[in-house]
């Protein structure tokens, strides 16, 4: 009952994060985009960017992991357009968000120290309760 609580609480709070985050990648993608990045530019500087918030180091993990698993998929291509592609890939909002709430959601299971497959659809359910 109390963990079901402090699983609501904490989704909530991070679905406002969650859409700062896309903002914030938006903003900065379309500033190093026009200035004619390459993909491997533009992901660096929006990280770059990230630690130069001053809150910064209180930010939850995930909240960092969304743009290293984006600069490793982009390092983990070799082909320019389809680096472009993943940059592109994360302008859409609901995209990015979507993926932003898989790393969330693991990051509260491994935060509250659960690890069953009843974890997650409890935090899926709740999950769809907020949104509703």
């Amino acid at each position: 009952m109390i963990i079901n609580k402090i699983k609501e609480k904490l989704i909530a709070k991070y679905d406002i994060e969650s859409k700062y985050l896309y903002s914030f990648y938006k903003y900065h993608k379309n500033i190093f985009i026009e200035n004619k990045f390459s993909p491997e530019k533009v992901i660096n500087g929006i990280i770059a960017e990230l630690k130069k918030d001053l809150f910064y180091d209180k930010m939850p993990e995930f909240a960092q992991d969304i743009f290293k698993k984006i600069k490793n998929k982009i390092d983990d291509t070799r082909d320019k357009k389809e680096k472009i592609n993943i940059i592109n890939e994360y302008d859409n909002k609901e995209i990015f968000i979507n993926k932003l709430n898989d790393t969330i959601k693991q990051s509260i299971i491994n935060y509250l120290r659960l690890d069953n497959d009843e974890s997650i659809e409890s935090i899926e359910d709740n999950n769809n309760e907020i949104e509703e």
